[in-house]
């Protein structure tokens, strides 16, 4: 129980890898818990500019997920997981 009510314990690795196109990138990143280093599965990610949701996705079983194509800027990022606190990155670019 006490595990749920602290934040949301995630590794996120985020990276924007722009494409041969363009104007257009990617998200790509890694979630894992933080105390055990297990990746979560099913997390949903937010990428958000200036308060408008821009795309959006969720991990897959390895905790891996790719948002594609997003164009080249600042962004925050959420990420939403049953039973975790949402954590919300800022300033990803």
């Amino acid at each position: 129980m006490v595990r749920r009510l602290l934040s949301l314990t995630a590794l996120c690795i985020l990276s924007a890898t722009a494409f041969a196109q363009v104007g257009a990138g990617s998200l790509k990143g890694t979630i894992t818990d933080a105390k055990s280093g297990e990746p979560l599965p099913f997390v949903n990610v937010l990428v958000e500019n200036k308060g408008t949701q821009v795309a959006g996705g969720a991990t897959d079983f390895d905790g891996v997920y790719l948002i594609k194509p997003i164009e080249p800027g600042t962004y925050d990022v959420s990420f939403n997981y049953v039973g975790y606190q949402p954590v919300k990155q800022t300033g990803v670019g």
